[in-house]
């Protein structure tokens, strides 16, 4: 990011603590298989689904990677745009914390993206100053960006990230509403986007199918697609416009199961990216932007690229 010239305009960050929506099973976040098991269906279905046979299902607890600190990246109390409102809320309990940034002089209606694993984004890979110049740059438009806090990368995690519940229940009952009524973003589902890595891959595709059309794309990079088979709960949902899964050549199967739901999903704006790297932010935190700037340039929606790998 050291090409960026300094932005002649900063946005701010705010700080919130959302409370947590009750998961509608319990045993989703506390029933754990063996670390190697595949994730076990439990009988207590989506609430949220028209679709009964769709299920919530239990969590494996493996998996969750860990983000190096990126070496010359702003930390967040470093960036220029991170003072903000409500400072010092924390996790707890009953609430997750999350961060949202504001874009200086940001349009009505604007853009929204939803980051899983904001900590890692706003205090490890400096993601607030790379906003303000891509923005003020013109390469990226001004887009609104909250960040979930997923507090660790291990446990807890693994419970509330990646699973048709917890963070994604989060999303779509607590967050969306928050963005809506407090900033300029857009209401509709075509102008907000979820994104997120590993466990938030996966999670990011799972509220895309859940959120009934309120989620209009989303960014999954290097998504567990071994947790779940989400293809199902995605064809159910007519209302989502565009998926664009990354995953590294190095990566074992990921890739393969990329193209896998891909195929699952024939017809619809499923977009598979082989990236050449491993399962690492080296390459998520650069490849995410370049996406999101991709799809928000294309806006409104082009479905030229269906089925397309690129």
């Amino acid at each position: 990011w050291e090409g960026l010239a300094r932005p002649r305009r900063c946005g701010r960050v705010h700080e919130f603590a959302v409370p947590l929506p009750a998961p509608s099973d319990p045993s989703v976040l506390t029933a754990l298989p063996a670390p190697t098991a595949l994730a076990a269906s439990s009988t207590e279905a989506d609430s949220r689904s028209g679709d009964p046979a769709r299920s919530r299902r239990a969590a494996d607890a493996t998996g969750a990677p860990s983000a190096p600190p990126a070496t010359g990246a702003a930390g967040a109390a470093d960036a220029p745009g991170a003072a903000g409102s409500g400072g010092g809320s924390e996790s707890s309990e009953n609430s997750e914390r999350v961060w949202v940034y504001e874009p200086a002089h940001a349009p009505a209606a604007g853009p929204v993206l939803i980051l899983f694993d904001g900590q890692v984004w706003l205090e490890q890979m400096g993601i607030v100053p790379v906003l303000d110049a891509l923005i003020d740059s013109g390469l990226l438009p001004p887009v609104h960006v909250a960040m979930i806090d997923s507090r660790d990368q291990g446990e807890y995690r693994a419970e509330h990230v990646g699973v048709p519940g917890g963070h994604v229940d989060l999303v779509i009952d607590r967050i969306l509403p928050l963005l809506r009524s407090r900033f300029a973003v857009s209401p509709h589902g075509a102008d907000t986007i979820v994104s997120g890595q590993s466990y938030g891959g996966i999670a990011s595709l799972w509220a895309l199918a859940l959120a009934d059309g309120e989620i209009g794309h989303a960014i999954a990079q290097s998504p567990s697609l071994w947790r779940f088979d989400v293809a199902e709960a995605l064809a159910a949902c007519p209302h989502w416009l565009t998926a664009r899964i990354l995953s590294g050549t190095f990566e074992g199967p990921m890739l393969m199961h990329a193209r896998d739901l891909a195929r699952a999903l024939s017809g619809r704006d499923v977009r598979v990216t082989p990236v050449s790297g491993g399962h690492d932010w080296a390459w998520w935190s650069v490849r995410l932007l370049i996406e999101l700037a991709d799809l928000l340039h294309a806006r409104p929606n082009s479905r030229s690229d269906v089925g397309r790998e690129s």
